[in-house]
This record gives C-alpha cells, sequence and structure tokens, in this order.
C-alpha cells in the first residue's frame, strides 16, 4: 500500500469516466430487473456531480467542442483498428461481415415493401413535376419512361420491334434491381416482379389510361443478356 500511495510499481492500464459501462451487468447471472435500477442510479449520481460542478462555476462543452472530441475518437479508434486489420485474414472477415450487414439490410427493406415503396415515391415524384398535357405516340411514351424517367443511356437500350401502337425494347442498363438481387441472394424474375411491377404501372398509366406495360419475366437477367419490354397503347 505503501508503494501504491507513493505511485510506485503499478500501471494505470485504463482510465474510465462517467460513459465507462460496469463489467458485471454483462455477466449470464445478472438479472434484468437488477441492471436497470443499477443503470438508473449510476445516471442519478452523473446528472447530480454535474449540476455539483456547475454551481461550482464549470460550465459544460459546447456541441462544436462535443463534435470535435468525438471526431478525435473516432479517428484514435479507427487507427487502431486499421492497426489490428493488417492481415489480410482480419480484413477478410472484416469485409464479409460488412457484406453480411448489407444483405441483412437489404433483405429486409425488400421483405417490408420499403424498396417498392422507394420506387412509387420515385414515380410520384417524377409525375409531380409541371408538364404539358398532349397527345403522346408510343415513341413520347418510351422516351418519357426510359431515358426521362429510368435515366438508360441510349447504348443500353435496343428496339426490337415497333408499331404505331407498340414498340418492344431490351435493356441491359446499370439496373438496382439487378444488383441487389445478386446481393441477398434472390431470383430476379421474383423480385422484379415484387418490387418494380406496381410502380412500373403506376408511372405508365399516369401517362395514359389505354397505355399498358408488360414485362417479360422469363426474358430477364441474368438468366438472359437483357431484359425484355413491351409498351403499347390501347386503341
Amino acid at each position: 500500500m505503501d508503494t501504491f500511495t507513493k505511485g510506485q510499481q503499478f500501471k494505470i492500464i485504463e482510465i474510465n469516466g462517467t460513459t465507462a459501462e460496469a463489467g458485471h451487468i454483462y455477466d449470464a447471472a445478472a438479472r434484468l430487473r437488477d441492471v436497470y435500477p443499477f443503470y438508473f442510479r449510476r445516471l442519478n449520481r452523473m446528472f447530480a456531480i454535474s449540476a455539483a460542478n456547475y454551481r461550482r462555476g464549470y460550465r459544460p462543452a459546447s456541441l462544436k467542442t462535443v463534435i470535435a472530441n468525438q471526431r478525435e475518437i473516432f479517428k484514435f479508434v479507427n487507427k487502431g483498428l486499421s492497426r489490428n486489420n493488417s492481415t489480410s485474414k482480419t480484413k477478410r472477415d472484416a469485409s464479409k461481415h460488412r457484406c453480411t450487414i448489407r444483405r441483412t439490410v437489404l433483405r429486409f427493406l425488400y421483405k417490408s415493401g420499403l424498396i417498392t415503396l422507394s420506387f412509387y415515391a420515385g414515380a410520384f415524384i417524377w409525375h409531380r413535376a409541371p408538364s404539358q398535357k398532349k397527345q403522346m405516340t408510343i415513341t413520347d411514351v418510351h422516351h418519357l419512361f426510359y431515358v426521362d424517367f429510368l435515366k438508360v443511356p441510349p447504348d443500353k437500350m435496343e428496339i426490337t420491334k415497333q408499331t404505331e401502337n407498340s414498340i418492344t425494347t431490351l435493356v441491359s442498363h446499370d439496373c438496382p434491381i439487378l444488383k441487389m438481387a445478386g446481393i441477398i441472394d434472390e431470383d430476379t424474375r421474383k423480385m422484379c416482379q415484387k418490387v418494380s411491377k406496381g410502380p412500373c404501372n403506376y408511372f405508365i398509366r399516369k401517362l395514359g389510361t389505354s397505355i399498358r406495360i408488360e414485362n417479360d419475366y422469363y426474358h430477364i437477367r441474368p438468366h438472359f443478356p437483357t431484359c425484355r419490354e413491351t409498351i403499347s397503347i390501347l386503341n
């Protein structure tokens, strides 16, 4: 004890402040009804200490200072992680972990219908923009759907059949659904129907009640090099 009071023969391993966590609450034998009261008592002590310090003249750090300090902590932690992740195996494990998280999030968004909802939102917002109503030809509809709405580059689509009232197109653009299907290991024939069929029909019908779009869910990537779709105007 004498050497300890003199600051000899010991090392400081870690310095914990008020944000430190109590290790005993993670014990498998710890009960939830004991953990929460402990945390509440701890928070009460923190607030009491803060209030006492405030009365003594100390002032809390500004938001700017808090953000700056947090950034410094992130830099320090990331530096340590980079050092620890120097081996290729650790890097592969980290990359695999990130892919797992991304796959889980995308699968949730797909199963919950949120991705479909975002497609509907895109079509709705597009139609909210002011436009001059006119009698459209099949070529007008084709341009509005593929070029203006989907932003398909001209070199990524090929018109294979066109009549006065219908047009069939093969597209091979950078499709987000194709990417997502690959990540979550879902068949595009099923995923495309669930995600884009409704929003595409909504977009087309808003151009005109007599306009239809038919997606060939057999001729679809990655089963084929391109996706085949037909737009038609009913008489």
